[in-house]
């Protein structure tokens, strides 16, 4: 039972200068730029709203985050065009995460995130005349002015060249970019969600990161990228057929990514390792390319080796119990 004491007022203080918070600490139209401010913002609403929700005080929920976003609005108009969309989704996986799989929660969550803010950006790339790729070349261009005043010519403009060549090798994998953006903020997300919620002695359809098992239906993306690669070698729109397959493996090494972490986490916690020691080991995880790489395949060999033997679906992962002896059944009264 959820405790029905949370200061209502307190909870809805927090969701609406966390809604505030998505549209105006960013200081750029892009959307890009305020999905990582939402990275702080979304969250706290996501907790406190989920905190009142859970406390039975949906409708308040609601109506603070409304406010908040209306408040963005008068300060932002672009960015707020995001948050709507990101708000309502919160609101909607604090609703169903009681009911349907955290997967599939998590699964909208990054597709609102994701096609939100790489619309919303080609949509303010093509006002300006552009198409994104080329307005991402035109703002690293801008970023490089400041530095080309300042120094000398000849050097800034070989800097400039060489920051401009690097961007334009990123253009054709920048969905996977966004994808990425819209993975981490539907973490955070998730995880506000679930502590509001276990506080709260709510229960939500949510594992502890050690025992995130992801579908091995994940490495299909993998699988039609290589396809698409394969493609491009023969087809004549071959960089279409390369930036589609590019990304799709970028995507689905992200997530992989994820299902390594948590087997490597579940490896911590048997071994007893404190909180602060698997934050370390993560950070540490991550930093080396090396380390992401083995991580990336230990999720994949995770997807059918199963090394934390999770229980799962028409898949004998658990070895089968010994039937008991007669003794054993006498013993037992059964």
């Amino acid at each position: 039972m959820a405790d029905r004491r949370t200061p209502i007022l307190q909870a809805a203080l927090l969701a609406i200068a966390a809604a505030l918070g998505i549209a105006t600490l960013g200081t750029s139209q892009w959307a890009a730029m305020n999905m990582q401010w939402a990275l702080i913002g979304l969250p706290v609403a996501a907790a406190s709203a989920s905190a009142l929700a859970y406390s039975g005080r949906t409708i308040v929920a609601a109506v603070a985050l409304a406010i908040g976003v209306a408040g963005a609005a008068l300060l932002n108009t672009w960015s707020v065009l995001f948050a709507v969309p990101a708000v309502l989704a919160v609101l909607a996986a604090i609703v169903l995460i009681r009911r349907v799989s955290y997967l599939w929660v998590g699964a909208g969550l990054i597709t609102v995130f994701t096609v939100v803010g790489y619309g919303l950006d080609a949509m303010l790339a093509q006002s300006k005349g552009h198409t994104l790729g080329e307005e991402v070349v035109a703002q690293s261009k801008a970023a490089m002015a400041p530095l080309a005043a300042a120094t000398d010519p000849q050097t800034a403009a070989q800097f400039t060249k060489q920051v401009v060549e690097a961007y334009k090798q990123i253009v054709p994998v920048l969905p996977s970019a966004y994808f990425l953006a819209g993975l981490l903020l539907a973490l955070v997300v998730i995880a506000a969600i679930t502590w509001s919620a276990r506080r709260l002695d709510e229960p939500v359809n949510v594992p502890t990161f050690d025992r995130i098992d992801l579908p091995p239906l994940v490495v299909l993306g993998a699988v039609v990228g290589l396809i698409a690669l394969g493609i491009a070698r023969v087809a004549s729109a071959g960089p279409v057929w390369t930036a589609i397959g590019s990304n799709l493996l970028l995507c689905t090494s992200y997530l992989l990514l994820i299902q390594g972490l948590a087997v490597y986490s579940a490896l911590l916690k048997r071994a007893h390792v404190g909180t602060p020691g698997r934050v370390a080991a993560y950070v540490v995880l991550l930093v080396l390319d090396v380390l992401v790489k083995i991580v990336t395949i230990t999720g994949l060999a995770d997807m059918w080796l199963n090394f934390r033997r999770l229980p799962r679906e028409g898949r004998p992962d658990l070895p089968p119990k010994p039937a008991p002896s007669r003794g054993d059944d006498a013993s037992s009264g059964v």
